[in-house]
């Protein structure tokens, strides 16, 4: 499984007081901070990176920082869902946690875009 997220963005994340925050390694991006679920953690880390490479990641590798576990809070096969429209268009996002087979205590992120279908108003 290491393998297949080979050239994951790797996250640093840590929870503290009910709120999570997340710092994108080597990118140079400053820390997303303030979000109150995992799951928004993992999109705010995803459009950040999008927004800066111009790119939406399909892997991400989150650490946890400051020694604080977090693999109890992304279980295997945990996978979270969101709609959003930008520039006009209908987004689909997916996410889906997994173990890292080679690093214990880290945890993949396999995430997805596609553009859903357009909705209307009768």
């Amino acid at each position: 499984m290491g393998a297949r997220f080979e050239g994951a963005y790797d996250v640093d994340c840590v929870e503290a007081g009910g709120r999570w925050a997340a710092t994108v390694r080597g990118a140079g991006l400053p820390a997303s901070a303030g979000h109150s679920t995992p799951a928004e953690l993992v999109f705010a880390a995803l459009d950040l990176l999008a927004a800066h490479t111009g790119m939406r990641p399909a892997q991400l590798r989150l650490h946890p920082a400051g020694g604080r576990p977090i693999e109890a809070h992304f279980p295997p096969g945990r996978s979270e869902h969101r709609t959003s429209t930008e520039h006009g268009t209908d987004w689909s996002d997916t996410w889906t946690a997994s173990p890292d087979a080679d690093v214990p205590g880290v945890v993949c992120i396999a995430a997805r875009r596609q553009s859903a279908p357009r909705r209307t108003t009768p």
